[in-house]
């Protein structure tokens, strides 16, 4: 059963990582079109304090009064502009974090009796299958010395 825990603790994880790197996607676009918005809305205020400068140098007269109100709705702006630009990098730097999940010990390994059916019930010689079992390279579950597959983790050995 070791083996089926395995998998299916690794297909949670990589179901948990799609939905986070799916959710940052869709943060970071969000964040992403609110930066364009805020920025669209700031060259908007630009253009207008730019225009409304213009046409009071034109005339004479720079009334500060008049150009404050969108000197302070500009500044507004730029303060949500960058706190939103930080946001955005901090979503961009987020990184996959796997929790652990506490799984159940191994399973012991199956023993495996080798078996000849034109046996009769005589004592053999030792042969290679008795010479003990050996460890799987990539769980370290022992096995038999005539086992093609680890029972814990699934590794094809006569691979």
């Amino acid at each position: 059963m070791g083996f089926l825990d395995n998998l299916r603790d690794t297909l949670s994880q990589g179901a948990e990582r799609v939905k986070f790197e799916t959710d940052k996607i869709q943060r970071t676009g969000r964040l992403r079109n609110e930066i364009n918005d805020l920025q669209q809305q700031i060259a908007t205020n630009f253009g207008q304090l730019g225009q409304r400068a213009y046409e009071l140098n034109k005339q004479g007269t720079l009334d500060a009064p008049e150009v404050a109100s969108i000197v302070q709705l500009i500044d507004e702006l730029q303060g949500r502009l960058s706190a939103t630009q930080q946001q955005l990098e901090q979503a961009q730097n987020e990184q996959y974090e796997a929790q652990q999940q506490q799984s159940a010990p191994p399973a012991p390994p199956l023993q495996q009796i080798p078996f000849d059916a034109n046996a009769q019930d005589q004592p053999t010689a030792p042969t290679a299958v008795d010479a003990g079992p050996y460890a799987c390279s990539q769980c370290g579950t022992q096995l038999s010395p005539d086992a093609a597959f680890c029972p814990n983790c699934g590794k094809n050995l006569n691979a």
